[in-house]
């Protein structure tokens, strides 16, 4: 009944046991004049149980976990700068890039049809499915010294590198009965039984942003265009999209290479729009136990943003609202739901 529970928090007890672990030795020649030293976990949910008029289906649900420290340190593989600067992500010579940072993380999606009542396989509809994994994370930020006030002034680069399990050993299953029926009480999901089969799932995601930003009256206006793309046999995609921010502190960013904290309490509000062109998503389209399920997707996905945080001390909380459009021919609506974020730098 609890076994979900018990397994997902044995591994974020094994997340915080690494808390103490050294970062890089020092006389290294890693540049981290900003917040030297810090290190940041986060736990992070993405449900439509955050939000008012959320949808509960599809990406029902969202569990994340993860520790960043700062500098390149013993996990910053010797490749992963040519990775970061390709196409001059770190400025034309390469080696632009002189704020960094990695870090690793566990996480658990969960998705569902419409009709969670239902105990019939839905060909129609989105299938059950679940996704546990762990992934490794780098960041390479170029920060121009005068400022991010022109398009190219900036750069922050970020990969991230997952595998984990599809299927019923992801505990999606388990996760979901026990948080719907023992902590809820609301409605229990009856169709686990027709979810993608067990598999093991990989994805290789890459992130750029150019930043550029503007003070007005003793806060920073940033425009953020930025572009994503993703590979791997759980999904592929390409993706183009931009943010808008104003903010207290536009370095007040924990778990990136160029953080920095000037002040004891720091905000943001947040605003954004993307487009997605999507050649394969897994787990709309992947086989189910039934062998039944011939799904399509649709190749063009949009999607928009707004969101707020506030950092207080050492603690920062922030939660974004997330409207998507169809992923698939046949379903009836996009998708609504929230994502909460609670962190702690030290």
């Amino acid at each position: 009944m609890k076994l979900s529970g018990f397994v997902f928090g044995a591994l974020l007890i094994a997340l915080c046991a690494f808390v103490n672990v050294p970062t890089h030795a020092e006389g290294s020649e890693t540049k981290i004049p900003y917040g030297e030293g810090h290190r940041y976990i986060e736990f992070r949910n993405d449900n439509d149980f955050w939000i008012p008029y959320g949808t509960d289906r599809y990406y029902t649900n969202g569990l994340f976990a993860k520790v960043i420290y700062p500098g390149e340190g013993p996990w910053w593989p010797g490749f992963m700068d040519d990775v970061l600067a390709v196409g001059g992500g770190c400025g034309k010579e390469g080696e632009g890039c002189a704020y960094k940072s990695r870090g690793f993380g566990i996480n658990q999606f969960i998705f569902t049809p419409r009709d969670i009542a239902a105990t019939d396989f839905q060909p129609a509809d989105h299938p059950y499915a679940g996704y546990l994994s762990v992934s490794a994370l780098y960041h390479a930020d170029m920060i121009d010294t005068g400022g991010c006030t022109q398009f190219g002034d900036c750069v922050l680069n970020e990969f991230e590198a997952q595998l984990g399990v599809i299927g019923e050993a992801s505990l999606a299953k388990k996760t979901q009965i026990w948080w719907h029926t023992q902590v809820l009480h609301i409605e229990r999901p009856n169709g686990w039984e027709h979810q993608l089969k067990n598999d093991v799932g990989g994805l290789l995601r890459m992130k750029r942003a150019w930043p550029v930003r503007q003070d007005i009256a003793g806060l920073t206006l940033e425009l953020a265009p930025y572009a994503e793309a993703a590979a791997g046999n759980l999904a592929v995609y390409g993706q183009g999209g931009a943010q808008v921010k104003l903010t207290t502190d536009a370095n007040d960013e924990p778990g990136r290479g160029a953080w920095a904290r000037s002040k004891p309490i720091s905000w943001q509000v947040f605003a954004g729009a993307s487009a997605k062109a999507v050649a394969l998503n897994h787990f709309i389209t992947g086989n189910t136990r039934t062998t039944e399920n011939t799904l399509s997707i649709k190749n063009f996905v949009g999607e928009v943003e707004v969101g707020g945080a506030l950092r207080f001390g050492f603690v920062r909380t922030s939660l974004t609202i997330v409207a998507r459009s169809k992923e698939f021919p046949g379903q009836d609506l996009g998708h609504l739901y929230g994502i909460a974020r609670l962190g702690f730098v030290y």
